[in-house]
């Protein structure tokens, strides 16, 4: 989960125009868009990661990745 609130942190303050994305295999809920035009779109995104879904969840699909 701390990876997830490290993200939103860095969304929150980035304060250049940049294509963000969160794309990998690893990651459960997948992000992208371009900042700062879709910052709170993400932000809200992030904020449901968090409060949703949970630890447990997100490293039980970590666990069952095949491929990692």
């Amino acid at each position: 989960m701390e990876k997830y609130e490290e993200v939103k942190e860095l969304v929150a303050q980035l304060q250049i125009p940049v294509e963000f994305a969160m794309l990998g295999a690893s990651n459960p809920v997948m992000l992208r868009g371009r900042l700062p035009e879709r910052r709170e779109e993400i932000l809200a995104a992030l904020d449901a990661v968090i409060s949703d879904i949970g630890e447990e969840r997100l490293r039980s699909y970590r666990i069952n990745l095949r491929h990692l």
